[in-house]
């Protein structure tokens, strides 16, 4: 089997037990680990993986002894093969070596062999595979998470026109948001956003035939939501954000077409 070494960071110099994750991992890809991984055994037959391979529109499958140990891979093209050579109808005929990563691996590392081989099996800390990760899966990931970042960036641009007209003034905006230093709507993070948004006097400019309390609240969920996201923190964002952010996003539109 083939691969590249795990890459996990050394000890903190400042007596950390568990140091902060600075770099992506293998294990960040949702796909990396998969309760309910579709798999053949080296005894099934060729039409048994075929089968599954087309049911589920899946390019490779692992090939495992037992429940989670590696043996291997099949794929359509060494099924293809083994058809064409009038190989014995086991799955050990078309079987080649698998490419694998260990959870902790670099994922920048991994990336430019998921590119040149189409996927890669996840081993968990011992020798088990527990997921696999495609370059479909890469890619879904990202637009995912790119997705993400659109929504915010519309959300944290449609806040600050709001805050724009609740703090026409330099004075007011450093006074409504509590950043003193601020001189536009673009020199404030979230959290100053919603500061502004909790001052009734600065909250009534806007008009808005809404309950102040219930905004604040959900607002207060995206910024959340958007520092979890923004600091790019493993398993970010998960369906249940991704809903909550286009929820908050329209509902601005609704309240207030104009920003």
């Amino acid at each position: 089997m083939t691969g590249i070494d795990p890459a996990a960071p050394a000890p903190g110099s400042h007596g950390e037990e568990h140091p902060p994750q600075i770099a992506l991992r293998v294990g960040d890809v949702p796909t990396a680990r998969n309760d309910v991984l579709v798999s053949v055994s080296p005894a099934d037959t060729l039409e048994r993986a075929y089968t599954l391979m087309t049911q589920h529109d899946y390019s490779q499958l692992p090939v495992l002894s037992g429940t989670s140990f590696l043996r291997g891979v099949v794929t359509l093209e060494s099924i293809a093969i083994a058809w064409g050579g009038g190989a014995r109808n086991t799955v050990t005929a078309a079987m080649r070596p698998a490419e694998i990563v260990r959870v902790e691996a670099s994922l920048q590392a991994t990336i430019p062999l998921i590119r040149d081989k189409g996927y890669v099996f996840v081993l968990d800390g011992g020798q088990a595979v527990c997921g696999i990760i495609t370059a479909s899966d890469i890619l879904a990931w990202f637009e995912e998470l790119t997705g993400a970042y659109l929504t915010l960036g519309e959300i944290e641009r449609r806040l600050r026109l709001c805050v724009d007209r609740m703090c026409p003034s330099v004075e007011e905006l450093r006074e409504a948001t509590g950043r003193r230093t601020a001189d536009a709507t673009h020199d404030l993070d979230l959290g100053g956003i919603e500061n502004a948004f909790k001052k009734p006097g600065y909250w009534n400019r806007l008009g808005w035939i809404i309950e102040q309390e219930a905004f604040v609240a959900e607002l207060s969920m995206i910024r959340k939501i958007r520092n979890k996201v923004m600091h790019f923190q493993p398993g970010s964002p998960i369906d249940e954000e991704r809903k909550r952010l286009d929820g908050f996003v329209n509902w601005l539109r609704r309240i207030d077409p104009q920003v």
